[in-house]
């Protein structure tokens, strides 16, 4: 086997091993989507400060979690120094927070990594390309540009994974951002 051939391999591999991020990149949009408008709804939080302020709990998955359970039971304990109830509802949702959180990291490193691996991608086409033009005469030009266009793919191919998913770790970091300091808000008002 000829090393440009070989370049050629893993070129494809490199085109493959993208297509594989990018559907592990899909599942964890999909799955972190699920959960966050499951748990970390408006009427979630709504429906948590009304338990606080007395009411009886629904159908909330918010509510079903066990780290919010803890930290309510907390925040309704009046055997506890409310020090205590504050250090406790702060531990539960950091315990909250990583549940939420799960999967992010996955989608960061996605979005941080896919346009390199992607670009050695590139790098590999074109060193094939360039062989080619070496090796042919003048009439040769149109076959490396074909090459050279074909090994840019590459490059799409990353930033086709990266894109969507720098976008959806924004959105989804940002919802459980603001969605956790409404519920610590709440669940430390409802200390009093």
């Amino acid at each position: 086997m000829h090393w440009t051939q070989l370049l050629g391999v893993i070129e494809t591999l490199v085109l493959v091993t993208l297509l594989g991020l990018s559907v592990w990149s899909v599942t964890v949009i999909i799955d972190r989507r699920r959960f966050l408008k499951a748990y970390l709804s408006d009427e979630s939080v709504a429906e948590l400060r009304g338990v606080i302020k007395g009411g009886k709990p629904g159908a909330s998955a918010l509510l079903k979690s066990k780290a919010i359970c803890a930290a309510l039971e907390a925040a309704k304990d009046s055997r506890m120094s409310d020090t205590k109830k504050m250090r406790l509802i702060k531990e539960q949702l950091v315990e909250f927070k990583l549940e939420t959180e799960k999967g992010l990291a996955v989608l960061a490193t996605l979005g941080a990594n896919a346009p390199f691996i992607g670009l050695f991608g590139t790098v590999l086409g074109v060193v094939r390309a360039f062989s080619k033009l070496g090796e042919a005469s003048s009439s040769g030009t149109a076959s490396v540009m074909t090459a050279i266009s074909m090994a840019l793919i590459a490059t799409a191919a990353g930033l086709f994974v990266a894109i969507p998913a720098v976008a959806a770790y924004n959105v989804f970091a940002k919802k459980i951002r603001v969605a956790l300091l409404q519920i610590q808000t709440s669940l430390e008002a409802g200390i009093d």
